[in-house]
């Protein structure tokens, strides 16, 4: 486990080019792709970095990609879209995320904009299908939290097989009747007949915010709130000033804190933010949000077990 954790580690290296480009930068070494910290009584940090990131009830279940993800960048230069997405793609390659071959239809959308609030509140009429379900008082929330980034996930409900639920009608004469049905034997306290795949997965943020952040820096942001179901309008996430300090462990989600400075923010993704993407993406679609998310602290703590207590 060590090595392949090494292995993954060593992979997530880039040079960390400025989305700014105002200053250089020197290459990436090993030791970026985590920041040095202290152990200190892991099981309860672990489980509330895992419940903290999954805002999942217990009767519910936890979302994620089932289908290859196709991540684009929009809104910067063509050179500084093709870095981030490049680290993109290495990052879902490392957790075990299913990731389409390229040229492939994007489903997580990265765009880089002058004002978040005019941006979200245009979507409804211009790019439907991006908020789809969600009511507008939650697109407003969105599009008018402090913070200058806004991410969220649709999703849709699948079968234990990973297809599309199907609707039939209880009465063929009225289509209003229509309600999904699943055939399944399989069903059970702990399995259920679906599980909730990510349809697409939007970050929105304001290009003004990116200045002296690094590539490397974005895009691993980027991968874990378009990767993970993480709350999009918590108090906590919508925060303008250090929007994950109730976050046990250092993590990339720092990056957009009012309070620091992209050089004050951790590099990359930290081993925190790699075992809990990592644990997600290895967790059991059909069980319910109890059981997952137990799975995912049990996910981490073999991960991080693996990693030297220095660099933690």
């Amino acid at each position: 486990m060590r090595a392949a954790l090494i292995v993954a580690a060593v992979g997530l290296m880039m040079s960390p080019d400025s989305i700014a480009q105002t200053t250089p930068q020197t290459a990436a070494q090993p030791s970026d792709i985590v920041v040095l910290g202290k152990k200190k009584d892991e099981r309860k940090r672990v489980r509330e970095f895992a419940r903290t990131l999954t805002p999942a009830r217990m009767d519910e279940q936890i979302g994620r990609f089932v289908s290859p993800v196709c991540p684009a960048m929009l809104g910067l230069k063509l050179s500084q879209g093709e870095l981030i997405i490049d680290r993109f793609r290495q990052v879902a390659t490392a957790i075990g995320a299913p990731l389409g071959p390229k040229p492939c239809a994007a489903n997580i959308l990265i765009i880089a904009v002058p004002s978040k609030r005019i941006f979200i509140e245009s979507m409804p009429r211009y790019s439907p299908g991006l908020v789809h379900g969600f009511p507008g008082n939650h697109i407003a929330a969105l599009a008018r939290s402090p913070s200058p980034v806004s991410a969220w996930q649709v999703a849709g409900l699948l079968d234990q097989n990973g297809l599309v639920v199907a609707n039939a009608a209880l009465d063929a004469g009225n289509p209003m009747t229509r309600v999904p049905t699943i055939v399944s034997t399989d069903i059970s306290r702990v399995n259920k007949a679906t599980q909730v795949g990510f349809t697409v997965s939007v970050l929105i943020v304001e290009r003004q915010a990116l200045a002296n952040m690094s590539t490397r820096q974005f895009a691993d942001y980027a991968a874990l709130r378009t990767l993970a179901p993480i709350d999009p309008l918590s108090s906590s996430h919508a925060s303008p000033r250090n929007p994950h300090s109730g976050l046990p462990a250092d993590s990339i989600l720092n990056l957009f804190d009012k309070d620091l400075t992209p050089a004050d923010a951790p590099p990359s993704l930290t081993w925190w933010d790699f075992a809990f993407l990592q644990a997600l993406y290895r967790m059991r679609m059909t069980s319910t949000a109890t059981y997952q998310r137990g799975e995912i602290e049990a996910g981490m703590k073999r991960i991080l077990a693996s990693v030297p207590t220095d660099e933690l």
